[in-house]
């Protein structure tokens, strides 16, 4: 009976770090004891996205395909310092944030153990979340990882993350995203190297020579096509990858039962609720 206690006791402390943490906001409408239950999806927003503008459409998208997993975001960026006007958050800061989500992911392992859990990121919110599955514990991990226009080094090595991932990794870059993606790499360095390299959000990823390729093969990257306009992507980093109508029709499939949907290949039907 002792050891029946300390176990409910650790679970109960474990609850508590869930509910407190970081990106879990219990008592919001799509953060409930019920739809934990069923599953999670974190939202780790970009840096610049100030007013939340990216979490809000996101969310709109999944709550139009009636999605009943629990859906948070993970606001870190006013956790953080950034250079004014830029809107590139401090490296020691966004560090610390890193690894609160680790433990936010491995609490929410350990209290509902063997339920769905996916990350979704935007922007510079891909380079956390990235060093998030870096620093989680092996025990853990995630299902599916989704990367919108990712603001990291487009050489970066995804061997370790990728080892956390369970299933499969889909990212999605554009051309159209010059200013975060080229521009801002070349003048500021891309926010895991500091160096003057394009972003993965603009030219995908290239696979290093060190890379695991056997962790690789759970990576899917998709570029923008003019076609996915009809779905309010228009290859721009605040304006496309978190539309209600994309992530409606390409996202909510990956997440909900892996269903990977090529976005230069839409066939522009009608998505049923």
């Amino acid at each position: 009976m002792r050891s029946v206690r300390t176990v409910i006791s650790i679970l109960s402390l474990a609850a508590v770090a869930v509910s407190t943490a970081g990106c879990f906001t219990l008592g919001t409408n799509n953060v409930t004891e019920d739809r934990l239950d069923r599953g999670l999806i974190i939202y780790v927003e970009d840096s610049s996205d100030a007013r939340n503008r990216g979490w809000k459409s996101f969310e709109q998208g999944l709550s139009n395909r009636g999605v009943s997993l629990a859906v948070d975001n993970f606001d870190w960026s006013p956790q953080i310092r950034q250079i004014p006007g830029v809107g590139i958050p401090d490296r020691g800061d966004s560090g610390e944030a890193a690894r609160d989500l680790a433990r936010s992911i491995r609490h929410y392992g350990l209290v509902y153990p063997g339920r769905p859990l996916h990350v979704v990121a935007h922007g510079v919110g891909c380079h956390l979340a990235l060093n998030a599955l870096e620093h989680l514990d092996p025990r853990f991990g995630i299902d599916r990882l989704v990367l919108l226009s990712p603001n990291v080094d487009y050489y970066r090595n995804l061997s370790t993350p990728l080892t956390k991932v369970r299933d499969r990794c889909v990212a999605y870059y554009s051309w159209g995203d010059i200013l975060h993606g080229a521009v801002g790499g070349f003048v500021f360095g891309t926010h895991d190297t500091a160096r003057a390299r394009a972003h993965a959000a603009t030219l995908g990823f290239r696979v290093p020579e060190d890379a695991d390729m056997e962790e690789y093969e759970k990576l899917h990257a998709y570029g923008w096509r003019p076609g996915v306009v009809w779905r309010g992507h228009f290859g721009l980093h605040n304006m496309g990858p978190t539309s209600p109508m994309f992530v409606r029709k390409f996202i909510v499939p990956f997440l909900l039962d892996g269903t990977l949907i090529d976005a230069s290949d839409d066939d522009f039907g009608p998505v049923p609720d």
